[in-house]
């Protein structure tokens, strides 16, 4: 079965070649979006589309009975989450999908890299390093930097081989 797949994103052409070997064709928007948050606008091409792949107008995706599968390239799809739009879709066995798993483990990294700056003061010390005078309070941000609130801030890393474990120092 050949597709026509509609994208609005800055894809390569590599994706159109190997769509292609598939038997599929890839129309790309007569504009593509500058961000994968912006919403995009109407589009003449996508009105042949089995499938869409970036941003397409909300609107224009439920007027059209032949669009079967939109994919949005983001993780979040609130322009498409209402009453109107689901019902649209389901009544004509059409397929919603978004990419929240691509972003689970940068998100995750992100989040755990925050949580670690965070505890360490690192924001604050940074501010501190950017004062001429009286310069970085070292110290006072050192005694604040708790690693473990949760164990007193007092954590002692024990290295057994290739692993660490961080342990309350009880003393």
């Amino acid at each position: 079965m050949s597709l026509t797949i509609w994208c609005n994103e800055k894809a390569t052409k590599r994706l159109e070649h190997e769509l292609a070997e598939r038997g599929h064709r890839l129309v790309w928007a007569s504009q593509s979006s500058a961000s994968v948050l912006d919403a995009g606008g109407e589009d003449e091409s996508l009105n042949a589309a089995d499938v869409a792949l970036g941003q397409p107008d909300a609107d224009q995706c439920r007027r059209l009975e032949g669009l079967r599968w939109l994919e949005v390239t983001t993780a979040g799809y609130a322009r498409y989450d209402t009453p109107e739009f689901k019902e649209t879709l389901r009544d004509r066995g059409g397929v919603f999908t978004n990419m929240s798993g691509v972003f689970s483990e940068p998100c995750a990294q992100h989040w755990l890299a925050m949580m670690l700056a965070l505890s360490r003061c690192l924001p604050d010390s940074w501010r501190d390093q950017q004062q001429v005078d009286p310069g970085w309070d070292y110290y006072p941000q050192r005694a604040a930097s708790k690693l473990c609130p949760a164990l007193g801030g007092a954590v002692e890393a024990v290295w057994n081989e290739d692993l660490c474990i961080a342990a309350p120092d009880l003393q």
